[in-house]
């Protein structure tokens, strides 16, 4: 088990004052991981165009994380990437930066911030499934992240009346245009376990989510599992993963590399 998708206090929206490595560690033994990665959020400041939520959270700032991570890691595997944005086009780290990382999480799909990611207006199921979809082509087409944060999760757009709507604009084919673009770029996909909010086995999550990642998978895309956790509490949501993958039927091979 793995978890490529941990916040700490570096992160502005880490509410938990013991969200720091030492913690995490201590709770992964518990739980047998046997690999971590610490993305914290990052608007590279030589990049224009930062929010002002964004801008205190530069690169230095995320990379002092190394200096948090005790010697003594139980023998997990420790990575060190960044969760950076792409914003309109924008791709909010530099490929010098990029260089200095086991890896890169990009999301396409925190369509929260109105006016940062997601033009204002865009509000109808129909628009955000468009938006979804070509922005996640457009990210993946640049060769920049290794894996996709939490793709096509309409975030704060994920009720249990919209998100079907969403996706019921999502055709089959649109997605497999997506998750082959994935593919061909060698852009991993991830499993945010955040996202299944109603539990793993929610009927809502069957002609959403899981359609999605099975058209991923037939794609011939790798993924990786993340918790997204903000705070020591949330690594709980990793009790979810093995049983998300197995009804995905995902196996070792289908894991992005730095995951196995």
């Amino acid at each position: 088990m793995h978890d490529l998708h941990i916040h700490t206090t570096l992160s502005a929206c880490c509410a938990d004052p013991e969200a720091e490595p030492a913690g995490y560690l201590a709770l992964a033994r518990e739980q047998g991981l046997t690999a971590v990665g610490f993305v914290n959020h990052v608007w590279d400041s030589r990049i224009p165009g930062a929010s002002p939520w964004y801008a205190p959270q530069t690169f230095e700032r995320a990379m002092s994380i190394r200096e948090q991570i005790p010697a003594d890691t139980f023998g997990i595997r420790v990575l060190v990437g960044v969760e950076t944005e792409f914003a309109q086009g924008i791709i909010a780290l530099s490929p010098e930066c990029a260089q200095q990382l086991d890896y890169v999480l990009v999301p396409h799909s925190h369509i929260h911030m109105e006016g940062l990611v997601r033009p204002a207006g865009v509000t109808a199921s129909r628009d955000i499934a468009r938006f979804l979809a070509d922005t996640f082509d457009d990210l993946v087409s640049r060769d920049f992240a290794t894996i996709v944060a939490h793709p096509f999760c309409p975030l704060s757009f994920d009720s249990r009346e919209q998100l079907p709507e969403i996706f019921s604009c999502l055709s089959d084919s649109r997605l497999e245009q997506s998750f082959g673009l994935a593919a061909e770029h060698g852009a991993g996909v991830e499993i945010n376990l955040a996202i299944f909010r109603y539990g793993a086995e929610d009927p809502l999550y069957d002609d959403t989510y899981y359609r999605m990642f099975r058209i991923a998978r037939k794609m011939g895309c790798r993924f990786s599992f993340g918790s997204d956790s903000h705070s020591l509490a949330e690594l709980d949501r990793l009790s979810a993963q093995k049983r998300v993958g197995e009804l995905l039927g995902l196996t070792e091979a289908d894991l992005v590399s730095i995951a196995r």
